[in-house]
């Protein structure tokens, strides 16, 4: 999270891979996963890490203007694989909200057919990791809208 690495160092760090860089330029404006730290228990991250710093960091290392990360986020979603049609049909989102990936997701019904369930958790992380207990209520109308859909 270095943000002076990000924006000076162009060659990959031994052991590292393709870089930190890359990575992040991807991040930055193709993918949208910049993972902040939950705000109520920051257990992962330091609670400095918001979306909104890390949005300022995507243009301090790759001279984006304020709003550009996520507009191009959208964009380049939008574009390469398609705004959510009217022919998708029985999706259930299921979120922790703790999960990183929390942000990417419908938080609430979209139609009868593209539902959403929220896991209020404290540690949970993405794919319900620790959600225990919490995760049955989300689990159970999982298992019954599925059950409905295959009918």
């Amino acid at each position: 999270y270095d943000s002076e690495c990000l924006r000076t160092r162009h060659a990959p760090v031994p052991g590292v891979g393709v870089g930190e860089r890359s990575w992040r330029w991807m991040k930055c404006h193709s993918v949208g996963y910049l993972q902040a730290a939950p705000k109520a228990h920051p257990l992962r991250s330091s609670k400095y890490l918001t979306l909104s710093n890390l949005e300022e960091q995507c243009q301090y290392a790759f001279a984006m203007q304020q709003g550009e990360p996520a507009a191009l986020n959208k964009k380049f979603t939008e574009e390469y694989y398609g705004k959510l049609a009217s022919e998708a049909s029985n999706v259930i989102f299921i979120n922790y909200s703790d999960d990183p990936w929390r942000a990417a997701s419908p938080l609430a019904d979209i139609s009868a057919s593209l539902t959403a369930c929220d896991v209020t958790c404290n540690g949970c992380g993405h794919c319900g990791s620790g959600a225990g207990h919490a995760a049955d209520v989300c689990n159970g109308k999982a298992a019954a809208l599925t059950k409905q859909w295959l009918a």
